[in-house]
């Protein structure tokens, strides 16, 4: 059964947001975390409660109501970044405010009284370490958090998609975001059981949410179906090596392969048979040198461009320049003679370059799949 940890910005962005994923994973035995960055200082209150500027007070309240909604959803093991379990090894304690939503001129952003130890005012590499310390911890197969623009533009959520998105391709992690990118990894939880746990939670949110009938609303917010479909992609890491250049840079890349294939299978021919006598033992250095200097050269471009393509093109230069100057003339060839150096040159040449393009690509993150498993019951 799949680990799944989700990261959200605020109390109640995860039961809003992916209560109902939350709840039917649990109910299907799913190993569920969740990490909750802030505690929404900043939430605004229901016009039937008493305004507050005790934020301390007001974050306090929200971290209850978060207790209780984790109890409603069934989840067992959930905190909040900075603190034991989520904060990176050898750092003390530490609380993320949250940073509060303004317009301005670019759109939403923190508010210009948030506290200094807003989660937006945090050095990023430090939210994204303590978000891999939760990773490392709790080893997940999934990763689930925002896509880029966060919920409705909101800065803290912004800056969790941003430090979780780096741990996870860090840690090589599969990464789901809400919402619909390329149309792939849709999720739809309609069971009767798991909307009925999400509405539960929402009614644990009693100082910012309003519950009625089959939808649900924000201080200021308009009605949310309750059973609106929660949807979440795959967000792949960007493309490296090879795959990651224009076509202008493949065909140079591959053009300088080529080149220096071919002046190092040139070289290397000619030395081949070069040797040097140690005490009485004759050493064939230059035998030596070239199986070495041809196994280097292939597995490094295979290993720094990711691909075979270019390890193949330099591979072309070296067995062609090696195989023009083993040309039989009416005298005999004189750089590849028939001699032991000449034929473990030629055959050795030949297995280095098949071994390094058959060996298989190693993968630069751990698989994984996002599925909502089958109710049970």
């Amino acid at each position: 059964m799949e680990r799944v940890l989700f990261v959200h910005a605020h109390p109640s962005d995860e039961t809003t947001a992916t209560g109902a994923t939350i709840a039917r994973l649990v109910r299907s035995g799913a190993p569920v975390t969740v990490v909750t960055c802030t505690r929404g200082e900043f939430d605004e209150l229901l016009p039937t409660l008493q305004p507050t500027a005790d934020r301390a007070a007001l974050g306090n309240l929200h971290v209850d109501e978060f207790t209780r909604a984790m109890a409603t959803l069934g989840v067992e093991d959930y905190r909040m970044l900075g603190e034991p379990g989520a904060r990176w090894s050898g750092l003390p304690p530490r609380q993320y405010a949250d940073s509060g939503t303004t317009w301005g001129a670019a759109g939403p952003e923190p508010r210009p009284d948030a506290p200094a130890n807003a989660l937006t005012r945090a050095d990023l590499g430090e939210v994204a370490s303590d978000i891999a310390a939760a990773i490392m911890r709790n080893r997940p197969d999934v990763v689930v958090t925002y896509g880029p623009e966060g919920l409705a533009g909101a800065p803290d959520s912004r800056r969790v998609h941003d430090a979780t998105r780096w741990a996870a391709e860090v840690l090589g992690v599969p990464l789901y975001v809400l919402g619909d990118y390329a149309g792939r990894g849709s999720v739809r939880v309609d069971d009767p059981e798991s909307l009925g746990r999400k509405r539960e939670a929402l009614g644990a949110y009693g100082s910012t949410i309003v519950v009625s009938g089959e939808t649900f609303s924000r201080a200021s917010g308009a009605p949310v179906p309750i059973a609106a479909p929660e949807r979440f992609a795959r967000l792949r890491p960007p493309a490296r090596g090879f795959g990651g250049f224009g076509l202008l840079s493949r065909i140079i890349a591959c053009v300088f392969a080529f080149v220096v294939g071919g002046v190092a299978g040139a070289v290397l021919t000619v030395i081949h048979q070069s040797s040097v006598v140690v005490g009485s033992v004759p050493v064939p250095w230059g035998l030596i040198a070239a199986l070495v200097i041809s196994a280097a050269l292939l597995a490094g471009l295979r290993i720094v461009y990711e691909t075979r393509i270019v390890a193949g093109v330099a591979a072309a230069g070296l067995l062609g320049a090696e195989a023009l100057l083993a040309l039989g003339t009416p005298s005999g060839s004189i750089l590849v003679v028939d001699n032991l150096a000449g034929t473990v040159w030629t055959i050795g040449s030949v297995l280095i370059v098949a071994v390094v393009l058959a060996w298989p690509r190693l993968p630069t993150s751990r698989g994984g799949r996002m599925r909502t498993p089958a109710a049970k019951g």
